[in-house]
């Protein structure tokens, strides 16, 4: 990563991280790079980023810091707002309609406008599955909600497994996992069918034993059978 917005779009990712940021200058960087290693210092809730706002604003900042009539403090403080307001001009500028969009998508989630147990859910989930979830919300919002989404999005989040319709019941799907199931992919499985399955249909899981199909041998193994 050169820049420091690069910084802000990392954190969205999902990742732990304080609330708060303030931004310093660093005292010695290359005069090529606007981020500093190491750049980071955390301070109990608050992380302090130092890094070279020459790189780009010395304009803007080289005022700031050739005087001496301004206090220290005050200089501290003018400079950290100053940052965030240029991380966020950045931010804006580089985002393509489809961005807007997902991000607003996002903070409706987490915010809670599908629902406290969806909500809960997505705060679960790793930062690239949220994001898998909110582009095909997003599909959902533009095509219509549809089986073969559904399935989609369960390929894309679980990244394994095989969705099956049930010639018994079409209104139940049946799909295999292939993996154990834990708290992490049974939340996963729980999100999808509360966003994207449509209302008359539910879903059976099956984690890592495949439930039996004649002629095809793997599914037939003795003891490794599901029954439905």
């Amino acid at each position: 990563m050169n820049y420091i917005w690069e910084m802000e779009v990392r954190d969205c990712s999902g990742r732990t991280f304080p609330a708060r940021k303030f931004y310093k200058q660093a005292e010695e960087f290359s005069p090529y790079y606007e981020q500093c290693g190491p750049c980071l210092n955390r301070a109990g809730e608050e992380e302090v980023i130092y890094f070279n706002s020459f790189y780009r604003f010395e304009d803007i900042f080289g005022a700031l810091f050739s005087t001496q009539e301004v206090p220290e403090k005050v200089r501290e403080t003018l400079f950290d707002i100053l940052v965030h307001y240029l991380i966020s001009l950045d931010l804006r500028a580089g985002l393509s309609a489809q961005d807007y969009l997902l991000k607003q998508l996002e903070t409706s989630v987490e915010e809670g406008d599908y629902g406290s147990e969806v909500m809960q859910q997505y705060r679960m989930l790793d930062g690239e599955s949220r994001h898998k979830i909110c582009l095909y919300l997003l599909r959902q919002f533009q095509a219509g909600a549809s089986i073969r989404l559904c399935g989609e999005v369960l390929y894309k989040v679980m990244e394994s497994g095989v969705l099956y319709t049930n010639k018994l019941n079409r209104k139940i799907l049946l799909y295999y996992a292939g993996i154990p199931r834990e708290p992490a992919s049974d939340n996963k499985i729980q999100i999808i069918q509360r966003l994207f399955l449509p209302l008359d249909y539910r879903i059976r899981v099956f984690w890592e034993n495949h439930f039996g199909i004649l002629g095809e041998g793997d599914t037939m193994q003795w003891g490794k059978i599901e029954i439905y």
